[in-house]
This record gives C-alpha cells, sequence and structure tokens, in this order.
C-alpha cells in the first residue's frame, strides 16, 4: 500500500504539507504542482456542470494542455474507480482542433489534444468506401469528453452537452504557486522568436537577420534559442537549438505561408497556446528567466488571462510584443498588452504601413524604424537586464503622476523604453514629460515629448525611447505628465534595463 501511495502520488499529485507548497481547497487534489481538481461524479449536462464549478469555487471544468496532465487525470478517476466518462471543459467551433477553446481561456487545443480516431462510416451510396467524418466531430457535437475505461481510454470524443449528462472534474488554481527558484536574472536561459504565419515573410527573416547579426551579444545571455510560426490551420512544434545559427536555417524553412494559415477573420489568434507550450515544454530547455519576443498581427479571442499571467510570473518569463493596428483577424488587442503589463514585459502599436518600412531620415540614420525599436530595443534585444519597472495609470486629458523612486544600480549603461499609449493607433496621445531630480543632490533634468515637433513619433507606432541616462548608485524622484485628446483610462508601461548582468541579482516585483 505504501509503494502504490506513493506512485498514485508522483502520477497525479496530492495536498501539499502546510507551508511547504501549493495549497487546495478541502476535497481537491493537486494535479501535477499545477492546479487543484476534484471529480464530480454525479451526471450533468455540459451547462449544469459548467454551473456546478464556477457556483462552488469560481473554477471551470477541467483543461488539459499535455500527455501528463491527461495521464494523471486518468489516475485520478481510476483510483475513484469510475468508469463514466468526463467533460472537458472544450468548446470546438470547426472540426479543426486549432478551434477548439478551453473554458478557463488558457488557449486552444492546437498543440496538444487526444482526439479519438472515428469509426469509418459506409453510405449506401458506395457501400465499399469508408468515409472518417471530421474529428473533432461537430456532427456528434461541440463539447468534448474523456474516456475513462476500455481500450479507447483518455482519448476525446465530441458531444452534444445539451443531450448528454456526464461526470465532470472541476479545477481551480492552487492557493500558492512558488516561485521558480531554479534561476537568477543573469543565469543562462531559452530565447524565443515568435511569428504570426499572417506577417510577410520578408518581414520576419528581416527581424531575425538583425539578430543574426548581434548572436554574440544575445549568446551571453540565452544558452537556447528557439522558434516558432503560429496562427497556422494545423499548429507546429516550437523548435529548439542549441546553435545560434541553426534558427535563421529554421525561419527560413518556415517563413509565414498563405496557404496555411486561418482563413476568416473571426478566428483568434493561438499565440495564447504558444505561451503555454513554451511554458510545458520545460524539459526541453530551461524556462526560468526566458524572453520571448512575438510579432503579432491576429488578435487573441480570449480575455481571462489571470491562469497564463501566474505561470508567466512563477518562472520569471518575460513577453516583448510587437503588435499591428490592423489586424488580419481576432477580437481583443488588448490581451497581449495587459499580460506584458502584469509580468515586467513590454507590448508596442504599430501603424501598419509602418509597421516594417523605414521612415524619416530620422530614423534612416539611426538605421532603425518602427518595428526594429520596438522588435529588438524591447529589453529581449542583447543582454539587457530590467532593473526598474512600473506600470503608469493615466485617466482624464491631462494630468500628473508620481512614479516611485527609481534605484539606478553600479552601471555602466542603461537603457529606458516606455510606451506614450496602451492601444493604437496612436491617436490621443498630445504631449508628454518626464521631470526628475536625484535625492539628497541638485542633480535634476525632464524629457518632453510631443506629437507636433516630433511628427516621426507617430511612425514609431506606441515605443518610445528616452534619451535619459540616469547615473549610477543614485536615487531619482520621478513625476510623469501627460496630455490626450479624450479622458479615457490607460495604463502605460515604463521600463529601464542595464547591459552589466553583475549588477542585478535579484528578481523586480511586480507592479500590479
Amino acid at each position: 500500500m505504501f509503494l502504490l501511495g506513493l506512485l498514485l502520488l508522483n502520477l497525479f499529485g496530492n495536498h501539499s504539507a502546510a507551508g511547504t507548497g501549493p495549497t487546495c481547497p478541502d476535497g481537491f487534489t493537486l494535479l501535477n504542482d499545477s492546479k487543484c481538481v476534484k471529480l464530480y461524479e454525479t451526471a450533468m449536462t455540459y451547462a449544469k456542470a459548467v454551473k456546478t464549478c464556477r457556483s462552488i469555487i469560481k473554477g471551470d471544468i477541467v483543461s488539459v494542455h499535455k500527455n501528463t496532465d491527461n495521464q494523471a487525470l486518468l489516475n485520478l478517476i481510476n483510483s475513484h474507480h469510475s468508469v463514466r466518462p468526463i467533460w472537458l471543459g472544450l468548446t470546438c467551433v470547426t472540426s479543426n482542433p486549432n478551434s477548439c477553446s478551453w473554458d478557463d481561456n488558457s488557449g486552444a487545443a492546437s498543440y496538444y489534444n487526444n482526439f479519438a480516431k472515428c469509426k469509418p462510416i459506409f453510405y449506401k451510396s458506395n457501400p465499399r468506401i469508408p468515409r472518417f467524418p471530421a474529428n473533432p466531430n461537430l456532427s456528434a457535437g461541440k463539447n468534448v469528453y474523456m474516456l475513462v475505461s476500455g481500450s479507447s481510454t483518455g482519448k476525446w470524443i465530441s458531444a452534444d452537452g445539451n443531450l448528454v449528462s456526464l461526470s465532470f472534474v472541476c479545477e481551480t488554481p492552487s492557493s500558492l504557486v512558488p516561485d521558480d527558484e531554479s534561476c537568477s536574472p543573469a543565469s543562462p536561459t531559452t530565447f524565443l522568436f515568435a511569428y504570426s504565419n499572417d506577417l510577410n515573410p520578408t518581414d520576419v527573416l528581416e527581424v531575425w537577420s538583425h539578430f543574426d547579426q548581434h548572436r554574440e551579444e544575445i549568446s551571453n545571455k540565452s544558452v537556447v534559442f528557439a522558434n516558432v510560426r503560429f496562427d497556422l490551420r494545423k499548429a507546429e512544434d516550437i523548435f529548439y537549438h542549441t546553435n545560434f545559427s541553426d534558427v535563421m536555417d529554421s525561419v527560413e524553412a518556415h517563413l509565414p505561408d498563405s496557404d496555411l494559415g486561418f482563413t476568416d477573420v473571426g478566428t483568434g489568434s493561438d499565440i495564447l497556446s504558444i505561451i503555454q507550450k513554451f511554458i510545458y515544454d520545460g524539459q526541453k530547455a530551461p524556462i526560468c528567466g526566458s524572453a520571448m519576443l512575438i510579432l503579432l498581427k491576429r488578435y487573441p479571442n480570449e480575455q481571462n488571462i489571470d491562469d497564463i499571467v501566474s505561470k508567466l510570473r512563477k518562472h520569471h518569463i518575460y513577453i516583448y510584443v510587437v503588435t499591428h493596428e490592423v489586424p488580419s483577424g481576432g477580437l481583443y488587442s488588448q490581451t497581449m498588452y495587459d499580460i506584458a503589463t502584469r509580468t515586467n514585459g513590454y507590448c508596442s502599436f504599430g501603424i501598419d504601413q509602418n509597421f516594417l518600412y523605414v521612415r524619416m531620415k530620422t530614423l534612416l540614420k539611426k538605421n532603425q524604424h518602427f518595428f526594429f525599436q520596438a522588435a529588438t530595443n524591447g529589453g529581449a534585444y542583447y543582454s539587457h537586464y530590467l532593473f526598474y519597472s512600473t506600470n503608469i495609470p493615466v485617466s482624464g486629458k491631462n494630468g500628473t503622476v508620481a512614479l516611485p523612486l527609481m534605484t539606478v544600480p553600479d552601471l555602466e549603461t542603461d537603457y529606458l523604453i516606455m510606451t506614450i499609449q496602451d492601444h493604437g493607433p496612436l491617436t490621443s496621445f498630445i504631449r508628454q514629460e518626464i521631470d526628475w531630480n536625484a535625492v539628497g543632490t541638485d542633480l535634476s533634468g525632464g524629457e518632453a515629448e510631443n506629437i507636433w515637433d516630433f511628427g516621426w513619433v507617430k511612425g514609431n507606432g506606441t515605443f518610445y525611447e528616452l534619451s535619459w541616462q540616469p547615473r549610477a548608485n543614485y536615487v531619482y524622484n520621478m513625476t510623469f505628465s501627460y496630455a490626450f485628446t479624450d479622458r479615457s483610462s490607460q495604463v502605460l508601461q515604463f521600463r529601464a534595463f542595464t547591459e552589466d548582468e553583475n549588477v542585478i541579482n535579484t528578481w523586480i516585483p511586480y507592479d500590479n
């Protein structure tokens, strides 16, 4: 019995001892150290099962993102000696798994699913030729359940949740998700280059070519390099490389191809599934302290980001997003911006016709335009290390906000960026000014930007780089003054980086 107990504990987890790790509500079991689950054996329709999960624990029907979770879920159910299939929190709108979305807003079933192969149907018109219904099978229904016994144990089947009643498993986050302590800000980690299939292939190649010219600086920070093309009808794996030069070959072999992409504007981006898969790929590459550069053309259809934010924070993963103002599809432009805001990342929007084209001679002299400034200078660029992060709430047409004190470490080079709007296009920005003074000294100054004197800012979208270089070993008071054409509330991102890894030894707190 002791050996069996150990086996079950390893396969689907258990309650953690008080104070030693994640804990679950009474009656719930910790599944693979990631979430709390509970089996409800009373059969219900899908809608009633959803209502039960949300009314009891404000949770959802369970989601499954990798094979080990699928198996752990089976082990949990078998430990209750239950043989009735269970609902999964998955809803499909077409026969393509990419269209199947998890109820907990953790993305689509594009990167992991376990749909059963359908049995052949023999039509009377030609009984000798079998035909296989689509999988998932919308003719059976848009909902999905898991078989827990028989030869197809663990397989997923389509069903009509209004007509079928089944058991179900509710899930809720654990009350404590311990931080990943396997790395420090200076530890070697992974750099992921992710790009939408809706982009122009020349543009994607141009961006990575810029990174390829600075492989030595990037290699100082990262030991694994990865790339992935997303927004595809048939999802692809993330490709991992230990040799930087292999990334270029992989990108060239997987450039955007319109024949492989989504065909309608209503389909949202599967970027959240990409992020989830990257996190679950932790055995393939170090994810603690990793950085993701995301080129986004299609917006996600999800808005609930609490779960993915929790996971990114746990592993100290930074995301840097460059977003088209004119999307190829999807609903919510704010989703990725909000994720970056809550995880010390950065997200900028760019004018569509200037997304990848040089604008004005000023930018030509710098050999940078909006895309390169946003895509390559977002902190993932070279070997920058974050030493200050705050989110600036603004509301009304004008005002002044006091920022938290900024302590500048003993560094040689620092680098400050911010967003001048939290959305695109750049239509409401009029003016901004940052004023500062070093505590206990007469050292003070300021930097202002406005839309009239610096029209090229519009070509740069919402990305803004400050020219101010704070001095090392000073503590600064800062105030931010702003003027907009409307009164809407916004949250602006302000980030400060250094190139010196030796002065940053703790993770920067998150600004909620």
